[in-house]
């Protein structure tokens, strides 16, 4: 399939001649909103029914020309946004599709961050100290008699210690460690306390990795197209102003919506993603050694993508089909656990 790169990122059909999609994906080419984008070319056919959707989307910028008026509205609906979290700019519809095949690896990060917190060591020394108190009341109340405690309870060195290292620490003397020093004669030691603390969940990254060895001058035609679109979408925009030289604002580059497909639906067996960002590009022209075709063209390309997705996977977009077509899937259904991918 031949597109030209021009159309793609203006949103308009342009497909060669000579070529044209069949099998499943027929339904794409008839579409005149966007661009498609193919490799191989029997793509889709009853042997290669596996494949990526790639679909394309630019951010709209607001018009700086607006009147006074509409640039009040424009805050307001800034301000909306903010309050209600939504930071996802305005986006076009698809401007352009890419089919490519499906990848031999293919794999689902999820990482949660979670930080350990020490009671003893974060909250300070008086936590441990009230709590050495505790202990020694209870002792005294307790299973032990007045009269009866030991001079070698950890908890009469810890708070014996601290009295000691106040009264010096008046003077200019002690140290926080007159304390642990004090517990270690006796063979004892201060409980950190470790805690975990749930901090969040990072934003899924993912990498897909492809290697083109085109049958035909067509394929290394749409081949080098297809490069050059991701490229294209990966860059962002310059703002540069009427009469000046450069600019001081981007507008960011395109999304991508990545869909695993089988026929022409959505393989509900693998990972589904939200709108994403590409991060890294990485185009190796000889990974097998360097050799071209008689017009130039490489023998062989592989071609590596790294993408992030913008948003936090929650439970409700994973019961929602994130992971899988789920249906009624609730925290509590043990089976639907299993199905989430």
């Amino acid at each position: 399939m031949s597109i030209d790169l021009i159309s793609v990122s203006r949103g308009q059909a342009s497909t060669s001649e000579d070529s044209s999609i069949t099998g499943p994906l027929a339904s794409l080419e008839g579409q005149k909103n966007f661009s498609v984008l193919v490799y191989p070319q029997d793509l889709g056919s009853s042997t290669k029914n596996h494949y990526v959707k790639f679909s394309i989307k630019q951010i709209i910028p607001s018009n700086p020309t607006q009147s006074t008026s509409d640039a009040e509205s424009t805050l307001k609906d800034i301000g909306r946004k903010i309050i209600t979290s939504n930071y996802t700019p305005n986006l076009t519809d698809a401007v352009g599709v890419i089919c490519l095949y499906m990848p031999d690896t293919l794999s689902a990060s999820y990482s949660a961050s979670y930080d350990e917190l020490s009671l003893t060591n974060d909250l300070g020394k008086g936590l441990t100290s009230i709590q050495a108190i505790s202990s020694v009341v209870r002792d005294l109340t307790g299973d032990k008699q007045t009269g009866q405690l030991s001079s070698v309870d950890p908890s009469v060195i810890y708070g014996a210690a601290s009295v000691v290292n106040k009264g010096l620490s008046g003077l200019g003397l002690g140290g926080e460690g007159l304390v642990d020093v004090a517990l270690q004669t006796q063979g004892y030691a201060v409980n950190p306390q470790l805690q975990l603390i749930y901090r969040g969940l990072g934003f899924r990254k993912f990498q897909l990795n492809f290697i083109f060895t085109p049958a035909s001058k067509q394929e290394s035609i749409d081949v080098n197209r297809i490069i050059a679109t991701f490229k294209y979408h990966f860059a962002p925009d310059l703002i540069v102003p009427s009469g000046a030289v450069s600019g001081l604002f981007f507008v960011p580059p395109s999304y991508f919506n990545i869909e695993f497909m089988f026929n022409d639906n959505e393989n509900k067996f693998l990972p589904r993603y939200g709108d994403c960002v590409l991060t890294d590009i990485d185009v190796n022209y000889a990974p097998s050694g360097f050799a071209a075709h008689v017009d130039g063209a490489p023998v062989q390309t592989q071609l590596t993508l790294s993408f992030q997705e913008i948003e936090v996977v929650t439970k409700a977009k994973l019961a929602a089909g994130y992971g899988a077509d789920v249906g009624s899937f609730t925290s509590s259904d043990v089976n639907g656990v299993a199905e989430l991918r």
